[in-house]
């Protein structure tokens, strides 16, 4: 009787631990680059900005072919605090890509590439900037295959730096 109840117990227990284990959800081990945590001063000290995946493995966000948009917001939602628009065909319409809202974190970088072997020569690419800061107007109706144009964002002056 004795070692019914401990068999019992044994299984009730076996029984909540299996259902636990398999009630765990799945969760990717991939980062999107747009995980992004506290990067404040320390215990006891303010919040005073974040920093994103993207930034501490050195990699940048990007989306493929997108659409005029914002930074930040629907399609180019992974691109909040820069990135870039890769495009793997041509677009067929002119593109406004409206760069992120500030703040902007220092250094961040931003572009649109043509990752294919053509050269584009009919469609306008254009950034645009955001509320209080300022870019050297920048449109590109011809991109050379596999080129980029890559801007870089200064924080002291509110102003987006055309580098390449």
């Amino acid at each position: 009787m004795r070692y019914r109840k401990t068999l019992l117990a044994g299984a009730l227990v076996a029984a909540l631990v299996g259902g636990v284990a398999w009630a765990q959800t799945v969760t990717s081990d991939n980062l999107s680059g747009s995980e992004s945590w506290d990067a404040g001063q320390g215990p006891g000290g303010p919040s005073t900005g974040f920093i994103t995946s993207n930034l501490v493995r050195n990699s940048f966000a990007k989306v493929l072919n997108a659409a005029s948009g914002t930074f930040g917001t629907g399609a180019l939602a992974n691109l909040r605090n820069g990135g870039y628009v890769i495009y793997t065909t041509q677009p067929l319409a002119a593109v406004t890509l409206t760069l992120p809202p500030s703040p902007v974190v220092d250094g961040s970088s931003a572009g649109f590439c043509n990752a294919t072997a053509s050269n584009f020569a009919t469609t306008a690419i254009a950034f645009a900037t955001n509320t209080g800061q300022s870019l050297t107007s920048i449109s590109i109706t011809a991109l050379t295959a596999t080129s980029c144009v890559d801007i870089v964002f200064d924080r002291t002056t509110l102003s987006w730096l055309r580098i390449n």
